[in-house]
């Protein structure tokens, strides 16, 4: 499973940024497109010591373009597009065939694989009613060309390997807030909530394989239908304090697609609290205090409703110290 690889990759952009008056209003409208060239090659032998060359090289325009429309001072309404591309890494390219200890498999990289294109689409609306408050709601839309899974191999051996879905589509909703508590009390001027929900319907169309289901209409792998986050945030610039309490919960999601034989790895939803300390003091100094995933809750993969694998993650914590000159 030795290698070399190299990849080199060519790029420029053009773009503009011009304001405009509509409607007594301003429309601003930022547009461009860059092309990039990009070329990845790893070399190696297989086991009778003849050569193995894996070549993937593509030219891609990928044009953006952003529209704000100003409501009024305090609201603007936004739509944009976008091409983006997805590459393969080496160790998914390199066929050759190692062992993860950290999910208890095998993992065959594909020399097969292509790059996928997505491109994306959103509209939003967003207002700011105070100074460090927002609201914001969002649909996007995103088509992916060539989407690039982890999927599963029907042999004995629990093993994985990676391949292009022909078609998918996200589309969803997102809703944004950020709110002070002044409105409780003044003595909690200082504290605010925020929270982020987003809703998502993901399609994937793939071709049946030796290695794929061939069935329509799943899921992306590694698409949750929804994802929430909420915080709670404490600022004091006279003290120079800052605290945040931060919960994450994402909703079940493909973890490993199923072969022709097997049904997909789901991994099921799991709750994760974060907290942050930030001090700064004697004008240079910040020390800061993380505790990461403080609940600890076992990371579960569930085939056919049957718990094939767990992954005791664990809780981190960091301490840090950084110095202004």
């Amino acid at each position: 499973d030795k290698y070399a690889a190299r990849e080199k990759l060519y790029a420029g952009y053009m773009m503009f940024d011009l304001p405009l008056p509509l409607a007594h209003q301003e429309l601003r409208v930022i547009a461009g497109a860059r092309m990039e060239s990009n070329e990845q090659n790893l070399n190696s032998f297989d086991t009778q010591d003849r050569p193995i060359a894996v070549r993937l090289q593509n030219t891609d325009l990928l044009p953006a373009l952003n529209l704000t429309y100003s409501l009024s001072k305090a609201a603007n309404l936004r739509a944009a597009y976008s091409r983006t591309v997805s590459r393969p890494e080496f160790r998914e390219l390199a066929p050759f065939a190692f062992y993860d200890f950290s999910t208890l498999s095998v993992v065959y990289g594909n020399p097969d694989l292509r790059r996928a294109l997505i491109s994306n689409y959103d509209l939003r609306f967003e207002t700011f009613p105070r100074v460090g408050e927002m609201f914001s709601a969002s649909l996007f839309y995103k088509d992916f060309v060539d989407a690039i899974e982890e999927v599963v191999v029907p042999v004995s051996e629990l093993t994985r390997s990676f391949g292009n879905a022909d078609r998918a589509q996200n589309f969803g909703v997102e809703l944004e807030a950020r709110k002070s508590l002044d409105f409780v009390s003044h003595k909690l001027a200082s504290l605010s909530l925020t929270g982020n929900y987003t809703w998502i319907d993901s399609k994937v169309d793939v071709a049946g394989s030796a290695t794929v289901i061939g069935k329509k209409n799943r899921r992306l792998q590694g698409q949750s239908p929804y994802m929430l986050n909420l915080g709670l945030v404490y600022n004091s610039l006279s003290f120079g304090t800052s605290v945040s309490v931060l919960y994450n919960r994402f909703g079940e999601r493909i973890a490993q697609v199923g072969s022709l034989y097997d049904a997909d790895i789901i991994e099921a939803p799991r709750d994760l609290i974060d907290f942050t300390l930030t001090q700064n003091f004697a004008a240079r100094y910040e020390i800061k205090i993380t505790a990461k995933d403080i609940l600890g809750k076992e990371q579960i993969f569930l085939q056919e409703g049957r718990k094939v694998k767990g992954n005791l993650k664990g809780s981190t914590l960091g301490v840090g110290l950084s110095v202004k000159l």
